[in-house]
């Protein structure tokens, strides 16, 4: 629900073209998709994150501390350019302050595709997760059901693959980080 908030949060500064905020948005959009993926590794990441206090959050939980633990490679050179562009103040960022010189430099429509990828990469992180934590997931369980969570989990997977398949450069993104998602969305998007 966080990283919902942020994402729609991102998309209203964007619609008011005010990208150097949304950029901070996206950047903490990205720092839940590393949280998510994280917690589809490991129970006890989640439980440690839950149960943490803020110097535990700091000490374990910081994007670098998340990148050393996890088994997926995050581009860690990525998330530094969000950091500059809009994460902590950084000269940076003037080439994304819609008043300032320097921002015209710079065209915006890079900036819509980067926040749906990252979301994309965010609800991945869920899904993934899923199975540890949802018992209607798990045929062994009572619980166990064909309705599974998450509510319209099958619609946001079916926008998705729509996307990708539309969007050669959201193909290719999703092809680089994932090989396999590549024949996913295309089996689903025939079905």
């Amino acid at each position: 629900m966080m990283a919902a908030e942020l994402g729609e949060g991102a998309w209203r500064l964007f619609e008011a073209e005010l990208w150097y905020s949304a950029a901070a948005l996206v950047r903490q959009v990205i720092e839940c998709g590393y949280l998510l993926t994280l917690m589809s590794e490991s129970r006890d990441e989640a439980k440690a994150w839950m149960t943490s206090s803020h110097d535990e959050i700091v000490r374990k939980f910081m994007p670098r501390h998340m990148r050393q633990r996890s088994v997926r490679n995050f581009r860690a050179g990525e998330y530094e350019t969000h950091c500059d562009l809009g994460g902590h103040p950084n000269p940076v960022g003037r080439a994304v302050l819609r008043r300032h010189p320097e921002r015209r430099r710079l065209s915006t429509r890079g900036n819509w595709p980067d926040l749906s990828e990252h979301l994309a990469d965010t609800w991945s992180g869920f899904v993934a997760g899923l199975p540890l934590y949802d018992p209607r997931m798990n045929p062994a369980d009572s619980l166990y059901s064909p309705i599974r969570s998450p509510d319209s989990g099958h619609e946001i997977e079916c926008l998705l693959a729509e996307w990708r398949e539309r969007d050669t450069i959201a193909r290719r993104q999703a092809d680089h980080l994932d090989p396999r998602l590549a024949s996913r969305q295309e089996h689903k998007v025939s079905r």
